[in-house]
């Protein structure tokens, strides 16, 4: 095996991305919250090379188990880091990795199942097996179900299965599908969206870049999705540049503090909506945050308030954020960095600007509009996937041209960045941008902890909130906020455990929409 080859002729190979770190940074380490499931006895704290050991073992395990160059690998198991080492070890043994988020349920497994041939295989756990998974019919939906832990009736336990040895298959061309994530099911079933090791490789690229400019080579910290695309640019970066991960799934704040007072992370990144919770972070005497360069957010909108306020906690000379806008069928596309006073002054609706060499971008407006004015935003991308498994037709119709319709409107600054309004299918009638809104009530009330505006009551802009400590909104207060930002309903505040959201904390919108107009959304009772 050539491990290099994987970056150096524009191809990205899953099965080689930890063989890389051992070659070329060994002792880089990536560090755990938690045990892994098939080799506890390799602790928390992995280096590269150990890493690439494992990915081995575990490559010559699903090996014995029948798993064969071109099979399809679901991987749907409980949220550790096994999940990759298994993707891995499927890209070694010329496998196509299908990553299906830790959390999905018995119905999205199934009808996402369905859509592979019968020759696919299912790694998995015992855990999941016994309860998620109980109702799924798996016996007809695939060739075999492969258990990280556990044993389960009708499962290999991968841990009692003596490995092959190699070689395992040659890297697949840069054009064939290398590996298969969801979406993020904002909108209801999560698509399967396919990647080559191409698009993959320029979905790395750009990031590698920006890395080694900025000479950021400091431990990253990060809460994140194993099942999305995301997480790979950000291995093969590590192993490229040597820089220490730890990562964690858990992300309660006094377990991640606990970490970061560990690792002493210089880039923190995590969902929105977890950098959220970890606002209270700001006021650890310990100063958690102290040594952090660079704040990162993905997959979904940060609202100033908190990122200002992780920022203010950095104790280094130049802080800054950055914040990236795409979707999994075309990579990272848009991409901003800022300092505190950037993020002050613009807010974080500006994401920035395309990609210099990998992304293009233009807004769809009436000829002749001023180029201010809002309209549907299109990209262009080196990084654009080859496809979507069962719905190959509907992902060709998206494209124009060779543009992809993100789905969301925006318009173009002075100096040609990006600023986002609202995704097509969440705009209201007299509201110029409901993102916009959240961020400004956001600011003004810090006991809110989310707000998302939807419409409701016959198209009327409807804020619901979540506070601290689910304690009773200040209706006081809130009038105060609100006296001049239109024509809103009365607020509804819910608990934000009853909020309906994705694998990556993302608000499902149009379920919420759902679920209020079905009066099936628990509503706290308001303070009399």
């Amino acid at each position: 095996m050539k491990p290099y080859s994987a970056t150096r002729v524009g191809s990205l190979d899953l099965g080689a991305v930890f063989a890389v770190g051992a070659a070329e940074n060994p002792a880089t380490r990536i560090i755990l919250d938690h045990d892994l499931a098939l080799y506890p006895e390799a602790g928390r704290i992995l280096t590269m090379a150990k890493a690439a050991g494992l990915v081995e073992d575990l490559a010559g395990r699903l090996k014995a188990a029948g798993v064969t160059a071109g099979s399809y690998v679901a991987i749907c198991a409980t949220h550790r880091f096994d999940i990759i080492l298994a993707a891995c070890a499927a890209g070694r043994v010329g496998g196509v990795p299908v990553m299906l988020a830790a959390d999905s349920d018995g119905p999205t497994v199934d009808a996402l199942l369905a859509k592979l041939d019968r020759t696919a295989y299912l790694v998995t756990d015992a855990e999941k097996l016994t309860y998620d998974l109980a109702e799924v019919p798996l016996a007809s939906r695939v060739a075999g179900v492969l258990s990280l832990a556990g044993d389960h009736p009708g499962a290999v336990t991968l841990a009692d299965t003596v490995p092959l040895a190699g070689p395992f298959a040659k890297p697949r061309s840069a054009n064939a599908p290398a590996l298969v994530t969801h979406s993020s099911g904002t909108t209801g079933l999560p698509k399967l969206i396919v990647q080559s090791g191409r698009s993959l490789y320029w979905h790395f690229h750009p990031q590698y870049r920006r890395a080694r400019y900025l000479r950021l080579t400091g431990t990253l910290a990060t809460v994140t999705s194993f099942a999305h695309v995301r997480i790979w640019p950000m291995l093969m970066i590590a192993a490229r540049i040597g820089q220490d991960l730890a990562f964690l799934t858990n992300p309660d704040p006094a377990r991640a503090a606990d970490l970061f007072l560990q690792t002493r992370p210089e880039i923190v990144e995590a969902f929105p909506n977890v950098m959220l919770r970890w606002e209270g972070m700001a006021d650890d005497p310990r100063e958690p945050l102290a040594n952090v360069r660079l704040f990162r957010s993905t997959f979904d909108a940060m609202h100033p308030r908190t990122i200002l306020r992780m920022m203010d906690a950095s104790r280094r000379r130049l802080p800054i954020y950055g914040q990236g806008y795409g979707q999994s069928e075309v990579g990272g596309a848009i991409s901003f960095l800022g300092t505190k006073g950037m993020v002050s002054r613009l807010g974080t609706r500006c994401v920035g600007r395309p990609l210099f060499g990998v992304t293009k971008m233009r807004i769809e407006r009436p000829a002749g509009a001023d180029p201010r004015t809002p309209g549907k935003i299109w990209v262009r991308s080196r990084g654009r996937a080859i496809g979507i498994i069962g719905e190959q037709q509907q992902y060709q119709e998206r494209f124009r041209d060779g543009w992809w319709d993100m789905g969301d409107v925006g318009y173009q600054g002075r100096f040609g960045a990006l600023y986002l309004l609202d995704r097509v299918v969440d705009r209201i009638d007299g509201v110029d941008s409901t993102l916009s809104l959240e961020d400004t009530l956001m600011t003004r009330l810090p006991e809110l902890v989310e707000v998302v505006v939807v419409p409701a009551e016959e198209g009327r802009a409807t804020p619901v909130v979540c506070t601290q400590k689910d304690e009773p909104l200040d209706r006081v207060r809130w009038k105060e906020a609100v006296r001049d930002l239109g024509d809103l309903a009365e607020p509804l505040q819910v608990r934000w455990e009853d909020l309906p959201v994705t694998s990556t904390w993302k608000i499902r919108r149009p379920l919420l929409r759902r679920k209020l107009a079905e009066g099936t959304l628990p509503v706290l009772e308001p303070r009399s």
